[in-house]
């Protein structure tokens, strides 16, 4: 085992970094963390190590260590493309979206085939408002891999934000083919197809994701939307109500939730409702 050959040699950090790997297996975060810090301690050249605290401090939240560790990596190894794509997740998570962006070009130079570096680099140019190079890169990475659901998924939602709603429709599909448990996708279908008004159509495919998972609060929310401009009034004020159960902070669906309780005539509660919305967020208009 790794605890006994560290008794034989203690100070051996390559030991200390397969521990830290088999405590990270088993979700011992802490104990992982400190294995590959004492592998970095002991040899502070060591890439693979500081790249596998990097993905500990990650799982651990602690995404601006996790950046330090994914830069010592890159500086050691610059052709350490896992590491660069790691940076720019962690980056990416921060709101760090040039950054990120530069982490993934990175990985691009050296492993250009590298299909999941060019979907995140697709999500953090689409940040940044870049929609057409957005696209670019989503496409590249279904060339790549053409059973790529998420990227056909990304590619939808860049599309519908380009107004290329048939478009948008049509990746959606695609990612729906490849992956038809895959409940974001028929969210996001659902969203461009109430935005070309078919409500109908709509309201099928957030059923469908919340028969995945029941407690997808967003695709609950739209949901309620769908079914209020449809005039399912009552189903509407119940996908609202199990959407504050699911997030009691979400002001619009509180909101929301006034609305259609006023339109039954039920001013008492919708009043309550528009007074928690404010309560929540004094600004809400």
């Amino acid at each position: 085992s790794y605890t006994h050959a560290l008794r034989i040699n203690p100070d051996f950090a390559g030991t200390h970094n397969n521990l830290g790997s088999a405590y990270q297996d088993n979700g011992n975060l802490p104990d992982a963390v400190a294995s590959f810090r004492r592998a970095v301690q002991l040899d502070p050249d060591y890439a693979e190590a500081h790249y596998n605290l990097g993905n500990a401090l990650q799982e651990s939240e602690d995404l601006p260590a996790a950046i330090k560790s994914y830069h010592a990596a890159v500086e050691i190894n610059p052709n350490f493309a896992e590491a660069h794509y790691n940076h720019g997740a962690a980056l990416q998570e921060i709101g760090e979206f040039f950054e990120a962006i530069n982490s993934y070009n990175n990985a691009i130079l050296i492993e250009p085939d590298f299909a999941e570096a060019h979907n995140n680099l697709g999500n953090a140019l689409r940040e940044t408002g870049d929609l057409d190079t957005a696209a670019e890169s989503f496409n590249r990475a279904i060339q790549i891999n053409e059973n790529y659901a998420e990227a056909h998924n990304n590619l939808g939602i860049t599309l519908r934000k380009k107004d290329d709603l048939v478009a948008a429709i049509e990746s959606f599909h695609r990612a729906l083919k490849i992956e038809e448990n895959y409940a974001d996708a028929h969210n996001n279908l659902g969203n461009v197809l109430r935005q070309t008004g078919d409500l109908t159509g709509a309201i099928e495919c957030y059923r469908r994701a919340l028969k995945i998972n029941p407690d997808y609060s967003g695709a609950l929310y739209n949901l309620g939307n769908s079914l209020q401009e449809n005039g399912d009034i009552v189903e509407s004020i119940e996908s609202y109500r199990r959407v504050i159960q699911l997030k009691p902070d979400l002001s619009e669906g509180h909101n929301d939730l006034g609305y259609a309780l006023k339109s039954t005539g039920d001013l008492t509660h919708a009043a309550e409702s528009f007074h928690l919305a404010l309560k929540i967020n004094p600004d809400y208009v």
